[in-house]
């Protein structure tokens, strides 16, 4: 993973230098006049040309012309301006001892003849500042700029280009110094001045896009981070040469937060293009090369290549000892990289040598109450762990923490801080996830006191409570992505710990809080969505600004859209519509958040129904989840073992089995054999899963209903086609009887969940009884799919595998699903009085060009208690934005005809249940920690209580068979699940054919 240091560390020129580059436009003198009129301001503005064009060697030829120039006429105005701009140049271009005599005269000359109040004084300040900063000196920076601004609002204005410069290096040293709360608001400041200046399209309001964008990347929320490194780069270049120092730092940085989001290809293809540029402008010894040298290193590191990685980091160290000496904030974090490098190479002496090098340096620049210094002790500890010395390890930890909580001085590894007051809570996390792994470790192999296990489950339970703060703070679903993936590997150790403190003391409460850490794994996005959603409904926010969010949903998710599928296109993409749309995109996103605020603002009770939301306990889902006959089983999917939490109206129970490599074989040989309808592929892996999924519990599960809550791969499993005992494959010529089989649905109705504490969100929703009962969306497509369209093109990418498709199948018509809506219609109307069938609306198909997008984001959908498509879906896994279900096309509206997941979500849906009669709208993008994210999640957050998907590609004929049967059940009082158990049974009775779990086992209830 890159480092938060280096993304930090990487706009130090393009933030500095940006703020007081050639682009900004000259303050006119107040003598003469005209400067640009002058011969010298001729030669001042072609220098400016030359600078903005990083051709440094001209640019200073020029200004030196011009200095001349002004001297000769005595504009000593002009003459410390040109200076100025000279240190600028040099500055750039490496030259460091020539630009500090360019500095130096600057300032003498500006002493002898400029007024203590002139601008040009403020920018010397500036420039002096920026010495200091790269010095390591950010202090000295800090109160140079603050002098400098103190100037520039005197004699300029709130308002100028110049006071813009001011804030973001002020910004720039609060994010050095992790305090990013001070920096982002400077940063908001510097960019609105700059936008207001010069417009969009200017280098400088691309430089605060990347720094505010870097702010986010320290914060590790790398979607937002993304957003503001593209936007950066769309301006730049637009706005200067693609071999230009500036592009070349937002290539490093784009490289940075794909490296963070394990893109690594794409992370070394942007860190490569950026020492290119960089080589080329600069030579070998410039540390903006030596950021490149360090990423790309960093990224041998990820790839397990440390060899390698040590000689890139050992150039970097090179470079910066010849730059900035032996004290500097850069080189300390190139000791850092050696040392860590060393660390996974398991050489922990000498991973210690350069750790403690490292720490030197920042307790020297920074003192000892900073956020690197932590960074620097957790990494000492973390070596000590490494030698086996667990005291000195923890020893290390606590200092890591007193140094990043002020507020906390206990050197007693069995104290932890508050987490209200920490420098930086990504640290604070990685210190506390650290130490309570070492407490765990020195009770294995050292002390075999108990204590260490019970203050390592302790310190567990912080690290969970850190994470929803985290978790909360993050406004990106990527960001919380990644938060998602690095927590489920500390939540496996929290839960192995916690069941060994278990077995140690046979306390149930251990128990139930190694169900708390698995709970706390789960869908935690989703949860905070439909949370969210809730807050909206109940806090009393105006109507034209909840009618403002939903259009802002709309605008933002056809955006989104629209722009993955134009990068999709790969050699036909239209640049000029990726750059409009990202613009767009980026504006909204702005806009969005900006209005969340304001809710959370001025609406508190939004704000406390938000963020209020209690993980469930065992307790919890014994109570309001089940009943006698109702059990859960929920699973968390370690790295080795599979951990079972069985849970009971009267009971709770965990089992650990052993997972291997032929787990993830066997689950996709389940899936193969189902779908290909091989019955010895499907037969030789579903008694050996039902062995390790359910076997281990099954003595707890005393029950007819089962609630199943899925983690990892055991997501893509259909739990009733499991077998319960072992079948002998037959011989290649015997008949395979599937109706024989002993299937687990034969013992359950099952139905499948996020999680536990999603559940019980979605059962508890408040909700209005809906109006009517039934609504239906079949477009049939009697003559086809229309050609030319992309409906037709995702048909044909994905069509069911099926060896008897009929010829209506394969031009994708679907004639059986007129017969399925009007059959269950007809469920319906028989329930009704004769009257009641004639006037009421209550039970509603629409059909072939009716069923078309427009008519399913009306406000008639959300009065039906039923929602039913019968349709064709496709999923993307990899860009889940793009999954969806074919609607009839409709030439007198702007909808394309497919209900893409964006648009989901837009939805305003009051529906007990939502059925998605159509291919694989079960499936999606499995990220771990989260689940799949697909079409189910968007209905989910819509307002469906419950869902019915398919986990493959669905039979027609067969889809509508089951739909009328489970909708029959249903109707007679039997609860959903159990409804569906009863429909598939029939199904399997109904044929040799149908008994085939490829045909029945597809659809999946998620809900009760």
């Amino acid at each position: 993973m890159i480092t938060r240091t280096r993304a930090l560390a990487a706009v130090t020129l393009l933030g500095l230098l940006g703020a007081c580059s050639s682009q900004e436009p000259v303050e006119p003198p107040s003598e003469p006049e005209a400067l640009d009129t002058t011969r010298a301001g001729a030669l001042f503005a072609k220098a400016d040309q030359l600078g903005a064009a990083a051709q440094f060697d001209s640019a200073l030829f020029y200004f030196e012309k011009a200095s001349v120039l002004y001297e000769e006429d005595e504009d000593w105005r002009g003459y410390v301006h040109a200076y100025n701009k000279m240190w600028e140049q040099a500055f750039r271009r490496g030259a460091f001892e020539e630009a500090m005599t360019y500095l130096h005269r600057a300032s003498d000359v500006a002493t002898e003849r400029l007024d203590e109040n002139h601008s040009e004084r403020a920018r010397i300040h500036h420039n002096f500042g920026v010495v200091a900063s790269m010095q390591g000196d950010f202090d000295e920076a800090l109160a140079l700029w603050e002098q400098a601004l103190a100037l520039r609002l005197a004699t300029l204005g709130e308002v100028h280009p110049d006071v813009a410069a001011s804030y973001n290096n002020i910004g720039l040293i609060h994010g050095f110094k992790g305090d990013v709360d001070r920096a982002l608001p400077v940063h908001q400041k510097a960019l609105a001045i700059r936008r207001a200046a010069f417009g969009e399209v200017h280098p400088d309001v691309a430089a605060s896009y990347n720094n505010i964008g870097i702010l986010y990347r320290a914060n590790e929320d790398y979607d937002r981070a993304l957003e503001f490194f593209e936007k950066t780069l769309a301006i730049q270049l637009v706005s200067l040469s693609e071999q230009h120092p500036q592009v070349a730092v937002t290539y490093n940085n784009l490289g940075v937060v794909y490296g963070a989001r394990s893109r690594y290809d794409r992370s070394l293809e942007f860190f490569e293009k950026s020492l290119a540029v960089r080589l080329d402008l600069f030579g070998e010894v410039h540390p903006d090369v030596a950021a490149s040298y360090t990423n790309i290193g960093q990224f041998y590191v990820v790839q397990g290549e440390h060899d390698q990685a040590l000689a890139f980091f050992e150039k970097t160290v090179e470079i910066r000892r010849a730059l900035f000496g032996e004290v500097h904030p850069e080189l300390s974090l190139s000791y850092s990289n050696i040392g860590n490098t060393y660390l996974a190479k398991g050489v922990y002496d000498q991973a210690l040598v350069f750790f403690d090098k490292a720490l030197s340096i920042r307790r020297t620049i920074f003192g000892e109450q900073h956020a690197e210094v932590a960074e620097s002790y957790n990494e000492i500890g973390s070596a000590y762990a490494g030698l086996g010395d667990y005291d000195e390890a923890l020893a290390y930890f606590q200092r890591a923490l007193g140094v990043n909580v002020p507020a906390f001085s206990d050197t007693d590894p069995y104290a932890n801080p508050p987490l209200e007051t920490a420098l930086n809570e990504v640290i604070l996390l990685q210190t506390l996830a650290r130490k309570a792994e070492v407490l765990a470790t020195r009770y294995t192999e050292a002390s075999h006191d108990l204590q260490d296990l019970e203050q390592s489950v302790a310190t567990y339970r912080l690290v969970s409570q850190l994470t929803d703060i985290l978790r909360n703070s993050y406004k990106a679903e990527g960001s919380k992505l990644s938060l998602a993936k690095e927590a489920t590997a500390i939540f496996e150790k929290a839960i192995s710990t916690t069941l060994r403190l278990y077995a140690a003391t046979a306390r149930d409460e251990y128990k139930a809080t190694a169900f708390l850490f698995a709970e706390k794994s789960k869908a935690n996005i989703l949860l905070a969505a439909l949370v969210e959603s809730q807050a909206k409904q109940f806090a009393g926010i105006a109507p034209a600004l909840l009618d403002q969010e939903r259009q802002l949903r709309i605008n933002l998710a056809f955006y989104e859209r629209g722009l993955v599928e134009e990068q999709m296109k790969g050699s036909n993409i239209d640049s000029a519509r990726v750059l409009r749309w990202q613009s767009q995109a980026f504006d909204l996103k702005r806009d969005y958040e900006a209005l969340i605020l304001q809710f959370e603002e001025q609406y508190p009770e939004y704000y406390n129904l938000k963020y209020q939301v209690e993980t469930a306990s065992v307790d919890e889902v014994q109570r309001l989840l089940l009943d006698e006959e109702t059990a859960l089983v929920e699973y968390f999917s370690g790295h080795d073992s599979l951990y079972l939490f069985a849970i009971t109206r009267n009971d709770f129970d965990v089992r650990v089995v052993a997972k291997d490599a032929r787990f993830e074989e066997q689950v996709r040989q389940l899936r193969a054999g189902v779908i290909e309808q091989d019955y010895a592929r499907y037969t030789a892996a579903a008694y050996p899963l039902y062995q390790t999924l359910l076997a281990p519990v099954r003595d707890k599960l005393q029950a007819r209903r089962l609630i199943i809550v899925p983690d990892d791969l055991i997501s893509y499993v259909p739990f009733e086609a499991l077998l319960t005992r072992d079948v002998e494959a037959p011989a290649p010529e015997a008949v395979r009887d599937y109706r024989s089989l002993p299937y687990l649905i034969d013992d359950y109705a099952v139905s499948y969940a996020y999680s536990s504490t999603l559940l019980m969100q979605t059962t508890s929703r408040s909700r209005s009884a809906p109006r009517r009962d039934y609504l239906a969306f079949a477009p049939v497509f009697s003559e086809g799919l229309p050609g030319g369209t992309r409906g037709l093109d995702l048909y044909e990418a994905n069509r069911a595998f099926d060896s008897t498709r009929t010829a209506e199948q394969a031009t994708g018509a679907l004639p059986a699903s007129r017969d399925e809506v009007d059959r269950i219609l007809n469920l319906f109307t028989d329930t009704y009085g004769f009257f009641e069938q004639l006037t009421s609306r209550k039970a509603r198909v629409y059909l072939e060009d009716e069923a078309n997008e427009a008519r399913v984001k009306a406000s008639e959908v959300g009065q039906y208690r039923y929602v039913h498509f019968a349709t064709h879906g496709f999923v993307n896994e990899a860009e889940p934005d793009l999954s969806g279900i074919l609607l009839a096309p409709d030439t007198t509206s702007a909808e394309d005809g497919i209900l893409h997941l964006g648009e989901v979500y837009t939805l305003d849906l009051n529906a007990d249940l939502v059925v998605l009669s159509a291919c694989e709208t079960g499936l999606g993008q499995l990220v771990q920690g989260e689940g799949i994210i697909g079409l189910t999640r968007g209905f989910l957050y819509a307002g469906a209580g419950n869902i019915m998907v398919s986990l493959w590609k669905a039979d027609d004929a067969a889809t509508a068979d089951l739909m009328v049967a489970f909708y029959n059940q249903m109707l007679t009082q039997t609860a959903k699940a159990e409804a569906l158990q009863t429909a598939k049974r029939g199904l399997i009775r109904q044929s040799p054919r149908y008994a085939r779990p490829y045909y029945w086992s597809s659809f999946i209830l998620v809900g009760r």
